[in-house]
């Protein structure tokens, strides 16, 4: 707890105070009062207070700039955020290792249940990278391949062609072919398709698994080919460093998402090539919050130049896009045949 300026005797609860060591020595009916009188403080007591600030402060943001707005609702987030955010027209932002409906999504959020009105991204400034996080935790690192990449036999398959673009009513654009790739991408004209909402299915929902196969109790929200049996095609152990198959297994993920906008750092594209993955991922984090003294240090350690004159690596890019139906210039030359 902390003790408020302005009445001695008055204490505000501190955040996560149900992980701290005196809260662990305290009785259960103590416990549970001090996290009742915690989940009123944050959640639901200052809800008021943050819709009337946000509808008073948000809008003039927003109309002062043609650009798109992306609310960084990560985190602690009321739940007045969802609805104002909804009303406005500002994008959320998914990131995967931070689930955004934790009771819902597990562990991992799955971009194949993002709403459209979102940006996805495997990692962002204020996290490490995706190549550093994959490495730091092997336990995690199983149920991330088994899970939520889907790895079955030491292999990650595609993405099935759930994305979807969708459009304003009266724009002239109508359905077109899928590429010839095979990805379908189904433009729909419903509008209120955009607001955002969980599209995931309680059916396409299976336990999380480790290495092994086993269940680890947690659920995830995936889509996968009930054709393969877990129990007879066990994950297997996926690899100790973020290899680019991995990053482009995770990257294809997000690339497929129902996302309006896919945003990747640039550390995730390059750890698509070994050659750019020589470096301790542990030097590439943008910012940390938790340290004063690492602020926004990251420095790109590659000529813009050498990168552009990569052809195979920026080939490898342009697949992911094409795939996904996420080219504007294939876009535009199917909508411009309507």
């Amino acid at each position: 707890r902390v003790r408020c300026a302005e009445d001695a005797d008055a204490f505000y609860p501190r955040i996560e105070l149900g992980t701290t060591s005196s809260f662990q020595e305290l009785e259960p009916w103590a416990q549970n009062a001090l996290l009742y009188l915690s989940d009123d403080y944050f959640n639901k007591r200052q809800d008021t207070l943050w819709r009337e600030n946000a509808r008073r402060t948000l809008p003039a943001l927003t109309e002062c700039t043609g650009q798109l707005v992306c609310g960084e609702d990560l985190g602690m987030v009321p739940q007045c955020v969802q609805p104002v955010l909804e009303d406005l027209g500002i994008l959320g932002l998914r990131i995967q290792r931070m689930p955004h409906f934790p009771g819902l999504d597990g562990e991992f959020g799955a971009p194949s249940t993002y709403a459209y009105d979102t940006v996805c991204s495997p990692s962002c400034h204020d996290t490490n990278t995706t190549r550093a996080w994959y490495e730091a935790d092997e336990a995690r690192r199983c149920r991330f391949a088994a899970s939520a990449l889907e790895m079955r036999g030491g292999v990650f398959p595609s993405p099935p062609a759930y994305r979807a673009e969708h459009v304003e009513p009266g724009s002239s654009s109508n359905a077109f072919a899928p590429p010839k790739d095979g990805v379908h991408v189904q433009r729909q004209g419903d509008a209120q398709g955009r607001r955002r909402g969980s599209i995931d299915d309680a059916s396409a929902r299976r336990p999380s698994v480790d290495c092994g196969g086993h269940e680890t109790g947690r659920r995830e929200s995936v889509n996968y080919d009930e054709t393969a049996d877990p129990e007879k095609e066990p994950p297997g152990v996926p690899p100790a460093k973020c290899e680019p198959r991995v990053m482009r297994a995770i990257i294809r993920q997000h690339m497929a998402s129902p996302s309006a906008l896919a945003i990747f750092p640039m550390q995730d594209l390059l750890a698509l090539n070994n050659l750019y993955a020589q470096r301790p991922a542990s030097e590439e984090t943008i910012n940390d919050p938790t340290n004063n003294k690492h602020y926004w240090r990251f420095r790109l350690h590659l000529r813009l130049e050498d990168l552009l004159s990569n052809h195979e690596w920026l080939a490898d890019i342009k697949q992911l896009v094409d795939e996904a139906g996420r080219n504007p210039s294939e876009f535009f030359a199917h909508a411009g045949g309507h």
